[in-house]
């Protein structure tokens, strides 16, 4: 190559390294993550257009899968629900958008037959009664994978 040649091609790859990607970027914010829990189950609700996730930790995840439905103190569960927006990738798919709420429920020990049950919002805002919030979240039961991918 000649330095004629060289000094030709400099200019125009500086300017290619300044042009901009047309790829759409993800939403990496909204991704949730909360040491120690786990997924137990998933719901999409496409006419509000949000997608939820429930977690919960060791004891919560085992107390899914019982279909006894009685709760032990220290189980944590964790319901997230996003907003959905379309997958720029993948046309009619969709992705999730923002949090918009984390409702967080508690099984604590109060020394009686029953043991309490604290439930409350830190993200964003429920509609619903704090009661049919928990029935709904308790009667939602774990999802079954197959044996030896737990």
């Amino acid at each position: 190559m000649t330095i004629r040649t060289i000094l030709l091609l400099v200019p125009f790859i500086a300017l290619q390294a300044c042009g901009s990607s047309d790829r759409p970027v993800l939403a990496p914010e909204a991704i949730y993550a909360e040491p120690g829990m786990s997924i137990i189950t998933t719901l999409f609700n496409d006419s509000a257009q949000t997608t939820s996730v429930l977690y919960g930790n060791a004891l919560a995840v085992a107390s899914a899968q019982d279909t006894a439905s009685s709760h032990r103190s220290g189980e944590q569960y964790r319901l997230v629900t996003w907003r959905q927006k379309g997958n720029p990738l993948w046309f009619g798919g969709n992705i999730n958008d923002s949090i918009q709420a984390v409702e967080r429920i508690m099984v604590l020990d109060d020394h009686d037959s029953e043991p309490a049950i604290r439930y409350d919002v830190p993200v964003g805002t429920v509609t619903d009664k704090p009661g049919d919030r928990i029935k709904l979240i308790f009667g939602l039961k774990g999802l079954e994978f197959p044996v030896g991918l737990e």
